[in-house]
């Protein structure tokens, strides 16, 4: 069991050696966001000021939920003292900095804590963290994650830590807690929704790239990201970034961390949110209204070239058996997978239809990519390929419109060279009969001339 502090490891290993084991290169340029406000984020902690990060708990909830635990709850009991009915981040930090971590009271002590002030007034705090604290390995889940810690394995820390009940949300405020107490730099930062969606907004509107670090589970009011997942090498991307854009700024990376949070609270991003869903909506209907004119093109194409069984085709498809997409239910978009289904797969069709398979999706005039993506998906299984086989259409198979129609030839005679030229109909035909013989289109072609001069000499 390791009880070193950082100090004590420097005397084993040299600085740079623990500096180097998570890289502190980070090319992401400072936003100017973040460079406009440096005041304001180095004094950010001034406790004079404010008490930053201080949340109100229902102590009586937490309780109650630990009251069939007694050594939970002893537990619970001894985190409340330090701070009854409301805590703050130093508050966390400074109970961090008394206990003797390493040890297994003193660890699920400081969990505790940090799960109280991370859930504050939210009534799901007393269940998960009560689900985290009774898994099996919760003493070897938190003892792994102070250990790697203490000699600055951050990435190690996250991709083991696995508790039901407490996703990277939370048990990031831990690892920042260790990492406050052993003064680790990089430092290992707290990474949840709010911090995620202001960064996303900085790097859309100052198009500053990869400042995607965390993986989107769920979006909220206006498209901001409401829960993130588990993305070990976006994390360490992140403790990197924001470490050094600290030493910029001359500041703990902290302080940037804190005021991110805080500008998505504050909501200073919304306005942008709401313009860029407007934009979406436009963009939507747009394409629906190009769909609507494509599609009523592809079918008078169809009618004008005797091809109206092919529409149908398309038109009467019926849903494959083992294919599905969940929609959310409204008026204009039922929540029926056999309406996504075909909305899908004819957008796609005509989509291929209007641009002749050549030039791909235009990026402007895409259909919805979530249901393109289900159904190329669903044909690449066998069921898939073999339904696709069956709906589409013979002149999307192969391109044989808006171009100059291929000349079909049969083998040579000994008499000279025969050459056959069939119309865009006809060619569909020998098509036809080339898949239900099973044969080659040339064959079908030799048939045809074969049973065509048998009659021509018949009649003489």
């Amino acid at each position: 069991m390791f009880s070193l502090g950082y100090n004590a490891l420097v005397g084993i290993l040299n600085k740079s050696e623990i500096m180097g084991i998570v890289s502190t290169d980070a090319s992401k340029p400072l936003p100017a966001f973040i460079a406009n406000h440096k005041d304001n984020i180095r004094d950010i902690f001034n406790v004079n000021k404010n008490q930053p990060g201080k949340w109100k708990y229902d102590s009586q909830l937490w309780l109650s939920s630990f009251k069939d635990d007694p050594v939970l709850l002893v537990r619970l009991s001894e985190v409340m003292k330090e701070c009854p009915e409301s805590i703050t981040r130093q508050q966390v930090q400074d109970y961090a900095h008394k206990l003797l971590l390493g040890t297994v009271d003193a660890n699920k002590n400081l969990f505790i804590a940090c799960m109280l002030w991370g859930y504050g007034p939210d009534p799901n705090g007393p269940k998960n963290t009560k689900l985290a604290l009774n898994a099996s390995k919760i003493n070897d889940v938190l003892l792994h994650s102070v250990e790697f810690l203490q000699f600055n394995k951050v990435m190690e820390a996250y991709e083991e830590f696995n508790l039901k009940g407490c996703g990277p949300a939370y048990f990031t405020k831990f690892f920042y807690f260790v990492g406050k107490v052993y003064n680790l730099k990089p430092l290992p930062l707290i990474s949840d929704s709010h911090v995620a969606s202001y960064l996303e907004y900085l790097g859309e509107t100052e198009r500053i790239s990869g400042l995607n670090f965390f993986k989107v589970m769920s979006r909220g009011k206006q498209g901001k990201i409401s829960r993130i997942g588990k993305h070990t090498s976006g994390y360490i991307d992140y403790i990197n970034t924001l470490n050094v854009w600290a030493d910029g700024i001359g500041c703990p990376a902290d302080n940037i961390e804190y005021f991110l949070y805080l500008s998505d609270k504050k909501g200073s991003n919304n306005q942008y949110r709401q313009n860029k869903e407007e934009d979406k909506v436009k963009r939507v209907t747009r394409v629906g209204d190009l769909n609507t004119l494509w599609s009523k093109a592809a079918k008078e194409y169809c009618e004008n070239n005797e091809l109206s069984n092919e529409w149908a085709m398309i038109e009467d498809m019926e849903q494959p058996k083992n294919w599905n997409l969940r929609r959310k239910d409204s008026d204009e978009s039922p929540n029926k997978p056999e309406y996504w289904f075909k909305r899908a797969y004819q957008g796609m069709l005509i989509t291929m239809w209007k641009f002749n398979k050549k030039t791909g999706w235009p990026e402007s005039e895409r259909m919805d990519t979530t249901l393109e993506q289900a159904v190329d998906e669903y044909i690449k299984t066998v069921e898939g390929s073999t339904w696709q086989k069956r709906h589409t259409p013979y002149w999307l198979k192969k391109t044989t419109f808006d171009t100059p129609q291929p000349q079909i030839a049969p083998p040579t005679q000994s008499s000279g060279n025969i050459t056959v030229t069939l119309s865009p109909i006809q060619i569909n035909q020998v098509k036809k009969l080339a898949e239900e013989w099973e044969v080659e289109e040339q064959a079908v072609v030799r048939i045809l001339i074969i049973l065509g001069l048998n009659k021509i000499v018949g009649n003489n």
